[in-house]
């Protein structure tokens, strides 16, 4: 039972950190300052990146956060790509972005939470190369974007199955 518990906590901590603050509900924060030996953890990052200028423009006008379900309804019917613009701004919002992945690896030690983690990563990584060689819409990346969170959620619920069956039997 602890096993199960310490699973759920730790899905419930994974997709806390990919459901990204909404900019606008928190404190703005000028400059991304995290660094890799501040002790912050995944969320905070991400969260303090969601708030930077750079933060803001691709979390309101690229992609949608996880918790703003009207963004995303917003986002998903744009049928425009990326300009030019947008394109750099979304440049140094993966560049930061892959800042704040790093902590998620350095802190997990279930080889099944690492490889949803990874596979889900692998999965955006994917839309950001599309979005940024204008070969989907904005639109088609939020479309995307969900399909990749909902098999995160799978993912995790997978590895937690599989763990409850290996202590069940265990037991």
């Amino acid at each position: 039972m602890r096993n199960v518990r310490r699973y759920l906590f730790v899905i419930v901590s994974l997709i806390a950190s990919i459901a990204q603050a909404d900019p606008q509900s928190v404190e703005s924060a000028p400059n991304f300052e995290w660094t890799k030996d501040s002790g912050a953890t995944q969320a905070q990052c991400l969260q303090q990146l969601a708030n930077t200028s750079v933060g803001k423009q691709v979390l309101t006008e690229i992609l949608y956060t996880t918790d703003n379900i009207q963004k995303q309804q917003e986002l998903s019917a744009i049928d425009s790509k990326l300009t030019a613009q947008q394109k750099e701004v979304l440049k140094e919002y993966i560049a930061k972005n892959l800042d704040c992945r790093s902590i998620a690896f350095e802190r997990l030690s279930a080889e099944s939470v690492i490889s949803a983690r990874r596979k889900y990563y692998e999965r955006m990584d994917e839309i950001f190369e599309q979005l940024l060689n204008d070969k989907i819409t904005i639109g088609q990346a939020n479309k995307a974007k969900s399909k990749a969170v909902e098999e995160f959620i799978t993912d995790l619920a997978d590895t937690l199955n599989e763990s409850k069956s290996t202590e069940i039997k265990a037991g």
